[in-house]
């Protein structure tokens, strides 16, 4: 009996250092705020699953001013996420590797973004 436990914690031991150790069901959705640090208003932002299509902006075209924040729905256990903003000039920039179960808080500065 012992030794049949074996494969499911050396399973989960491998879960646990991919950052995984929330068990097979992931963790639920969670809000986080998205804050504009930048110097200029953001036109667009989008959120979507890693490798996934964009879809639409998540701030429906309303923005987010400079030193503005608001709050946003995060898919858990879906797996990384990656975040890609519009600024009112046209610049872009986009954060691969976004964890949707422990990110609470978006940051969007001038030099790029950052999830804590």
């Amino acid at each position: 009996m012992r030794l049949a436990l074996l494969p499911a914690l050396v399973g989960c031991a491998a879960l646990a250092l991919a950052g995984c150790a929330r068990g097979p069901a992931g963790c639920g959705p969670a809000e986080a705020q998205v804050a504009n640090a930048s110097a200029m208003a953001v036109e667009q932002f989008y959120l979507a699953p890693m490798g996934e299509a964009w879809g639409a902006d998540r701030f429906d075209q309303a923005g987010l001013a400079a030193g503005a924040s608001r709050p946003v729905r995060l898919a858990g256990g879906a797996g990384p996420l990656a975040m890609r903003v519009v600024w009112a000039d046209g610049r872009a920039a986009e954060l691969p590797g976004i964890d949707g179960c422990t990110s609470r808080r978006l940051l969007i500065l001038d030099g790029g973004l950052r999830a804590e």
